[in-house]
């Protein structure tokens, strides 16, 4: 959508200090009660690896998704219109 790959990644790591607040929210993080012990513990622990923002998983998805042919050209071939990828450009890179 014409942001640089370094801003995209650099902003997708960054979030990892937010996300297991955001996933508390969510509910992703749900405790099981253990009656026995009378503790809780998460159906996914904080460090689960699905559960995290690493620089190098986004850079690996921005080359999965070809960076010669760019997101534009993917989402533009997926169904997104002209107008709608101005809009969503505006939103995103702005």
């Amino acid at each position: 959508l014409g942001a640089d790959t370094d801003v995209i990644v650099a902003d997708y790591a960054a979030t990892a200090a937010n996300l297991t607040g955001i996933f508390h929210r969510l509910g992703i993080l749900r405790p099981l009660a253990d009656a026995s012990a009378g503790n809780a513990e998460s159906v996914l622990g904080a460090d689960h690896p699905m559960l995290g923002a690493v620089a190098e998983s986004m850079e690996i998805m921005l080359a999965e998704l070809g960076a010669a042919a760019g997101m534009t050209s993917h989402l533009l071939d997926h169904g997104l219109e002209g107008d709608e990828l101005v809009r969503l450009r505006a939103k995103l890179v702005a």
